[in-house]
């Protein structure tokens, strides 16, 4: 049986609003249409399936094979980073596993409460030279804090769409603006001919 490929996965504490912020970016991902552009580029009319686990993960001293093959399987890990996160081992734990076998340039952060420095953990924060100097870094992050953070998500998911479609965040969003105006024109026009065909002058 083939694997599942994932073009994501979702690490997050089972926690609110940690874990409602997870399930909205989950369907705003996955329902996400590539505008004709870009998708002339990258052939994909849909970002993808997005891995977001359910369940808490139990007491144990691994990840479980189930995790491990969905990190295997995912382009892309997206931290939804708060406090919690970094009290979280399970967390913490599938970070690591995924930075040593994909690298921390697939890594996205989505802050979603606190500061930098108290929610993001530290091998996104710092990076480490083969001499064992530490760098203070800035990680790729969407900024999800407060309490509108649904109307954040509207912009905010394409800084977390853009590098995973391979493009810049300006790019993507100025492809939005033009499919805005495209949407707008053609309900207009639409209005318009109703009204002609109601005979309404």
């Amino acid at each position: 049986m083939e694997q599942q490929k994932y073009c994501a996965f979702i690490s997050y504490r089972h926690q609110s609003p940690d874990d409602v912020i997870a399930k909205a970016l989950h369907t705003a991902i996955e329902t996400y249409g590539v505008p004709a552009g870009i998708r002339k580029k990258t052939g994909k009319k849909k970002p993808g399936r997005v891995f977001r686990d359910q369940e808490e993960l139990p007491l144990s001293a691994n990840l479980g094979s189930d995790i491990e093959t969905a990190l295997d399987s995912s382009d892309w890990f997206i931290a939804i980073c708060s406090p919690r996160y970094l009290e979280s081992r399970w967390c913490l734990r599938e970070l690591d596993y995924f930075m040593q076998k994909k690298g921390r340039d697939r890594v996205l952060a989505v802050l979603v409460e606190g500061e930098p420095e108290t929610s993001f953990p530290e091998v996104l924060r710092f990076s480490m030279d083969e001499a064992g100097n530490r760098t203070e870094v800035e990680p790729l992050a969407a900024n999800l804090r407060g309490s509108d953070w649904k109307k954040k998500l509207k912009d905010e998911k394409l800084r977390l769409l853009a590098p995973m479609l391979s493009v810049t965040f300006d790019e993507l969003k100025r492809r939005e603006r033009q499919r805005a105006i495209r949407r707008t024109f053609t309900v207009s026009a639409a209005v318009l001919v109703a009204a002609a065909g109601l005979g309404v002058s």
